[in-house]
């Protein structure tokens, strides 16, 4: 989707900023076409841009949080919108289907829309912040072998269910 700008935090289109700064001229323009004082017309038009600068400041502070973290044991890690981690189980991968399906089970607002031995996919409902996640596992098999031999690594990622999504607000965390 074009260019992308980096102001010391997620990255923006610059699509957003032109289009906000437009419909910010567009809508100044047809006020003052209206008749209207023309300071409000300023801050009709000033609207736009002061909304997406709210939205870019509150992703930028969900975002350094995600930086400050440590990623401990699991080493989850935040990159943006993209949230990552790890946890490797003494469990044969063919085991692993089972044991997600358990502990994802009891959990509320955690929907497991797919899963098989190579991985899994859940997905979250939205919340007061977002419109949900959609999280994605895969399955490794570090030791074949049967009992407490075995060893295997689920690696999860999640991302925002909307594609167009500035900031999940530290929800993939």
């Amino acid at each position: 989707m074009g260019e992308s700008v980096q102001s010391g935090g997620p990255r923006v289109a610059a699509g957003f900023w032109v289009g906000a700064v437009v419909t910010g001229v567009l809508l100044a323009a047809v006020f003052w076409w209206a008749g209207l004082p023309w300071w409000f017309a300023v801050l009709a038009g000033a609207c736009p841009v002061l909304f997406l600068g709210g939205i870019v400041l509150a992703a930028q502070r969900s975002r350094k949080a995600g930086e400050q973290a440590d990623p401990g044991a699991y080493g989850i890690t935040a990159d943006g919108l993209r949230t990552r981690g790890h946890l490797e189980v003494d469990r044969d991968v063919s085991e692993l289907p089972e044991l997600v399906t358990q502990a994802v089970d009891p959990l509320r607002g955690f929907e497991l829309t797919s899963i098989d031995d190579r991985g899994a996919r859940l997905e979250t409902g939205p919340s007061a912040r977002t419109f949900g996640l959609v999280i994605r596992l895969r399955f490794t098999s570090l030791t074949p072998g049967e009992g407490a031999s075995a060893r295997s690594r689920i690696e999860a990622s999640s991302l925002p269910a909307i594609k167009t999504a500035v900031s999940d607000f530290g929800d993939g965390r």
